[in-house]
């Protein structure tokens, strides 16, 4: 009976732990698939902070995961055919760099019941769904990039007080383009601030209009979200710099690019964020029960190499809402201050 007893403790302890063990380190001959789509080079740190998340999460490339990835190179054109190839591969999620990407992955994921989460875009839902899709079948980081307009323009008028004319460009293609625009305006009216708006749909659209532009036209720059302008920064910085303007980003790069500040969720913070819903969906949580989040960190970023270039000189009491500063300029930075 003894015997008996014991042979039963062991196939309830063998059991237990065979069902709590963690889902990353369980050993199945099921590796898990995770596509991602991105549009554009500058993506590529939200999926550095994917692998980096899901690897402290036990998640090791190459033993108990596999990506696949595509990148359209800011081809639009290119997206429908590469989140084909993605689904195709049958992969256990889908991932989106941004609302672009999952705009497209969104209907032919429904298609084939793969779960698909975006690593920040801004999303507008109801209570079922979303102009990106149906709840059930989609989730991921709200950006914010949308709310943040206005927020941008406000710590902008502070770090350079005075400013009257501020040049806003945005893309009319994407949806955070003309939705930014809105907030953007109505935070103008409150600041007395006069805007300058210019639509750009290409590279070649962009640079004419800087080049055009001339400087008396603005005292400052604010960039809108979208991946164009994500793409443009470098020539973005340079024009403003040339012609004396400083510029508002959205994340980090922007300020290495030339920006004067950008104020926003750092793309490879997104990324470390959408890898914790990755787990849950890899974890058999089923997508419909994972809310969409907002982003963990928000930072404001200022570069006092472009502030001195342009002769700015900032406030120590604006300076102390900075989460970074950068220095030495242009493509040439190094970070002085983390908090």
């Amino acid at each position: 009976m003894k015997k008996y007893v014991r042979s039963w403790i062991i196939v309830v302890l063998v059991v237990t732990t065979i069902f709590f063990l963690p889902h990353a380190f369980r050993k199945t001959d099921h590796q898990p698939l995770v596509a991602v789509l991105l549009m554009n080079d500058a993506r590529q740190e939200k999926l550095t902070g994917l692998r980096d998340g899901l690897a402290q999460m036990g998640y090791t490339e190459g033993k108990n995961i596999t990506f696949i990835t595509a990148n359209a190179r800011s081809q639009r054109d290119d997206l429908e055919h590469l989140a084909t190839e993605l689904v195709a591969q049958k992969p256990d999620v889908l991932v989106a760099g941004g609302r672009v990407e999952a705009e497209v992955l969104a209907p032919q994921a429904q298609k084939v019941n793969i779960p698909l989460i975006f690593m920040g875009a801004a999303a507008t839902w109801n209570v079922q769904q979303s102009d990106l899709g149906a709840r059930g079948a989609i989730t991921g980081i709200d950006n914010y990039h949308v709310d943040l307009a206005g927020k941008r323009l406000e710590l902008l008028v502070k770090l350079v007080p005075g400013i009257q004319r501020v040049l806003v460009l945005y893309d009319p293609r994407v949806v955070p383009g003309p939705a930014s625009l809105a907030v953007v305006q109505e935070a103008a009216r409150k600041l007395n601030i006069l805007l300058h708006v210019v639509a750009v749909t290409s590279l070649k659209e962009l640079k004419a209009n800087l080049e055009m532009i001339p400087p008396e036209a603005a005292d400052a720059v604010l960039v809108m979200s979208g991946f164009l302008l994500e793409e443009g920064m470098g020539s973005i910085g340079k024009a403003a710099i040339a012609k004396g303007w400083p510029v508002m980003g959205l994340n980090i790069a922007d300020a290495e690019a030339g920006a004067l500040a950008a104020y926003g969720c750092p793309f490879v913070e997104q990324g470390r964020q959408a890898a914790r819903l990755v787990a849950k969906v890899l974890a058999g949580k089923d997508v419909a029960a994972i809310p969409i989040e907002t982003p963990d960190r928000l930072e404001l970023v200022v570069n006092l190499g472009v502030a001195r270039q342009l002769g700015i000189e900032i406030s120590p009491t604006v300076l102390g809402l900075a989460s970074q500063i950068l220095d030495r300029g242009v493509n040439n930075n190094v970070v002085l201050m983390v908090e």
